[in-house]
């Protein structure tokens, strides 16, 4: 949903106006990284702005997300299954400047996620899940390019076009 701007390896909203998320048709693995580089080009001051993305998505209400709050400098994953939601909330280092350009890694190795920003490890959460996902990214107030993607044991993701995505289901 939104505008996005789409090259090899790079995703990037177009404004910094509403609500976005994007999912690529990429099917997951038991075990693999989701990586990439973000960086925040403009953020709505008048509203909240947040960005992240899906590590793992089968539908609105099985997914596992991470949303990051550069105003309060958090994260939060967060595990959806079914209607039952765990989310865990943390900080991330003063250091890190969105402006600049960050590195976010989330691993995925069977029931555990993990997600690291700028190779520091900020929360986990256990979450099993049957059959595969996909991933993909959300903005929401913030203008946000999504460079450098990839998902590692993925040969599909890999030589995919980023244009083929689809917007998941409210």
């Amino acid at each position: 949903a939104g505008s996005w701007d789409y090259s090899e390896n790079r995703v990037a909203t177009t404004d910094a106006a509403v609500d976005k998320n994007v999912v690529f048709r990429v099917e997951t693995k038991e075990n693999y990284d989701l990586t990439f580089t973000a960086k925040v080009e403009a953020v709505n001051t008048e509203m909240k702005a947040t960005f992240g993305g899906y590590a793992f998505y089968q539908d609105a209400v099985n997914n596992v997300a991470f949303t990051f709050n550069t105003e309060e400098k958090t994260v939060t994953l967060e595990s959806v299954k079914g209607y039952d939601t765990q989310a865990i909330p943390a900080y991330y280092p003063e250091s890190v400047d969105f402006a600049k350009g960050v590195s976010v890694k989330v691993s995925k190795n069977g029931n555990l996620f993990e997600l690291y920003v700028d190779g520091l490890l900020v929360a986990s959460i256990l979450e099993a899940y049957e059959g595969a996902g996909q991933v993909g990214f959300a903005v929401s107030y913030a203008k946000v390019a999504f460079e450098q993607i990839a998902v590692s044991d993925n040969a599909a993701f890999a030589s995919a076009n980023l244009m083929q995505k689809y917007t998941p289901a409210a």
